[in-house]
């Protein structure tokens, strides 16, 4: 008996410290997510030097075709880049802000669900005890298959009359 109860604290205390790593590697990769969508990140840099690289295309264009036209030295060509930037950068600007802050919330709420779905189910020192007077009074001495400290989903404790967490 003494042997049974030590296999069951052996393999709870084996689950939990699986568990407790498993959390902590998720936990890391939402973070990591997280980190790569700031101003700082490649993906945000690159959208603003495609705007930026877009924008001076466009008024090189703009001024040929002023060039060309005869009107390049009025006052229609000293407003071109503010007009660029208005027309075309400026909303590009705010479409790469949505995306970023989209992107952000949707790895916020990934991560807040993850976390909300973490079950603290394992058996207590109790629910040990009571395994272990039930598998000795129906005279068997079975080792559970899996004795889980953590859930990360539904889970059920039945198992040929005795309880036994499993983890689906």
């Amino acid at each position: 008996m003494a042997d049974y109860i030590q296999s069951l604290l052996q393999a709870r205390n084996q689950a939990n410290l699986a568990n407790t790593q498993r959390e902590g590697e998720i936990r890391s990769i939402y973070d990591a997510i997280l980190s790569g969508l700031t101003k700082d990140s490649a993906f945000y840099k690159g959208g603003i030097a495609d705007i930026e690289r877009e924008k001076s295309k466009g008024i090189g264009q703009t001024y040929q075709q002023l060039i060309s036209s005869g009107m390049f030295g009025t006052t229609t060509a000293a407003n071109v880049p503010q007009t660029w930037e208005r027309d075309y950068a400026g909303p590009q600007r705010l479409k790469l802000e949505d995306i970023m802050e989209q992107r952000r919330t949707s790895a916020q709420l990934g991560k807040a669900g993850f976390i909300e779905r973490i079950q603290d189910i394992g058996p207590s020192l109790t629910d040990i005890f009571s395994m272990a007077q039930a598998g000795q009074s129906a005279g068997q001495s079975r080792t559970p298959q899996r004795v889980y400290g953590r859930s990360y989903g539904a889970s059920s404790f039945k198992e040929s009359g005795l309880l036994y967490p499993t983890r689906i």
